[in-house]
């Protein structure tokens, strides 16, 4: 079964406006969380600021980084894909292959759920069929590869894939298990307001675009967090995490721009923390309408963006741009990352000449989506960007949207132009990417069917090598060939963290080590 899941000067004088508040209440509030609308660190609890909302707490239902870090309080997995590649396991404690499509896994014993139930094999095959079998947000990185799960016992779980699958181990490690029990009576909708886990902290509260709470769970079976509780708070203004972090009211500010971190340099009451990730920033084509149809157009956006110098002036040097400086599709850290990919440099009058080549020797006209407000300066990038367009003969239509409009539109495949994206990857690996967003399995803005026999073959490939190999000759086709993005750059993330905060660690794949980070007091 096969299914289609689902700076202009305005910008530059809002940004400047955005800096001047910021600093006023900087000068104004940086003294501590004793004062009015403050916060005490006696309490234990860490207070973070983030400028996106959690789709659900559903981990099914939600694949966006603010839905993950909610859910990386509450669920757990069988096993964690570390940086340097190797499998962790978690609530797996063995694991071996029995044959080209077949993992038995171990289940750790003694685990429970927050409700006092024990973890059983009948709950990760729940997780696991639930996701093949339904049609959540997540089921797009389960259902093409996973055909069934089969409980040997009470801790023994055998998963099966549908071909030999290279990335067996990863995928597996980013199905987070959930209690059968609890679903089956409560039943999704209210599963995604009241979450239960085996993971190191409790739901507490919801509000929706206000406030999250969550408690630490006694029962953990693994290091207990430090923090009595984690508070997650939706400010979606980059002044208004500022302004809370300065006057004590929230401990840690996610997602600032650099202008507004550059406040914080010789500060006493907090920190800039400056976080590498494997999250590449793109924008996405509707390759399925005209002009976007037309690779020559496709390779004529990419020529017409200056990426060099939205890097240095909209984006204050804060991204990695990847290998020896290029824009391509991901970075060094991801398993198919190939240095010898030609990549687009700023060429204007070789975007018009290719557009002219493909029968718009008058230009284009386009619409270009972006969200406001979900990555540092993204509506005044979107602004800097259509101009650059402009120049080379496309006249881009921007259309700033909030993210809960957004996200869902672009996850449908509903977005009719250009688009603004940045994908994580937590299986490390080349293969999310292109069967996600680059093939007729993913979401539904480009595939072409001699990339997808070349996506399927790479997919099935278990010897390592020979998969990278792979990898390397579909992203080299990728991106000089068929160019089905506007190739930019990993982020870099800068967060304010206020000095009271301990254990602060953050991954490349932007996790937040919640089991370590603390404040003073806790």
């Amino acid at each position: 079964m096969t299914r289609r899941l689902t700076a202009g000067r305005r910008s530059r004088l809002a940004t400047f406006g955005a800096i001047t508040v910021v600093a006023t209440l900087f000068l104004t509030a940086c003294g501590g969380g004793d004062g009015a609308g403050g916060k005490s660190a006696d309490d234990g609890i860490v207070v973070i600021g983030d400028p996106a909302e959690a789709v659900s707490l559903d981990p099914a239902d939600d694949t966006s980084v603010s839905g993950y870090a909610r859910k990386y309080l509450f669920y757990e997995t069988l096993l964690e894909r570390t940086e340097s590649g190797e499998m962790k396991p978690v609530l797996a404690t063995e694991w071996k292959q029995l044959d080209k499509r077949t993992y038995e896994f171990t289940l750790r014993p003694g685990v429970t759920f927050h409700d006092g139930a024990k973890l059983t094999a009948e709950d990760v095959v729940f997780s696991i069929e639930r996701l093949i079998k339904g049609d959540y947000q997540d089921t797009v990185n389960t259902e093409p590869y996973f055909a069934s799960a089969e409980a040997v016992d009470d801790l023994t779980v055998k998963v099966s894939s549908i071909d030999p699958l290279g990335t067996f181990l990863p995928r597996v490690a980013g199905i987070r298990i959930v209690p059968k029990h609890v679903v089956e009576k409560v039943g999704d909708q209210q599963f995604a307001r009241s979450p239960v886990g085996t993971g190191p902290f409790t739901f507490t509260s919801w509000t929706r675009d206000s406030e999250l709470r969550a408690t630490a769970f006694a029962g953990y079976w693994g290091q207990k967090p430090v923090a009595k509780g984690i508070t997650y708070r939706v400010l979606p203004e980059a002044s208004a995490r500022m302004s809370a972090l300065t006057s004590g009211e929230i401990d840690v500010a996610l997602n600032l721009p650099k202008e507004t971190t550059a406040q914080l340099e010789s500060a006493d009451c907090c920190k800039v923390a400056t976080t590498p990730t494997n999250r590449v920033f793109f924008i996405g084509m509707n390759t399925n309408q005209e002009p976007l149809n037309k690779p020559k157009v496709r390779q004529a956006l990419n020529y017409a963006i200056d990426k060099e110098t939205l890097s240095r002036t909209i984006m204050s040097g804060n991204v990695k741009l990847h290998g020896d400086g290029k824009s391509l599709m991901f970075g060094e850290s991801i398993t198919g990352f190939d240095p010898d990919v030609t990549g687009y440099p700023y060429d204007p009058e070789k975007a018009k000449a290719l557009l002219a080549e493909a029968g718009y020797p008058n230009g284009i006209d386009i619409t270009f989506a972006g969200p406001r407000a979900r990555y540092p300066n993204d509506a005044a990038l979107v602004e800097a960007m259509a101009e650059m367009l402009k120049k080379a003969g496309v006249n881009a239509k921007v259309d700033l949207t909030e993210w809960n409009t957004y996200w869902p539109k672009t996850q449908a495949g509903d977005q009719p132009g250009l688009w603004v994206l940045s994908l994580g990857n937590s299986v490390w690996d080349a293969e999310y990417y292109l069967t996600t967003y680059l093939s007729s399995l993913g979401r539904g803005y480009f595939s072409t069917p001699e990339t997808d026999a070349e996506i399927k073959a790479q997919r099935a490939e278990t010897d390592p090598e020979a998969r990278t190999e792979r990898l390397r000759k579909i992203t080299k086709e990728l991106v000089e060939q068929q160019a089905p993005w506007i190739f930019l750059w990993d982020m870099v993330d800068l967060h304010g963290v206020s000095a009271s905060v301990q254990g602060f660690k953050v991954g490349l794949d932007q996790r937040i080590d919640e089991k370590t980070i603390s404040v003073s007091g806790s």
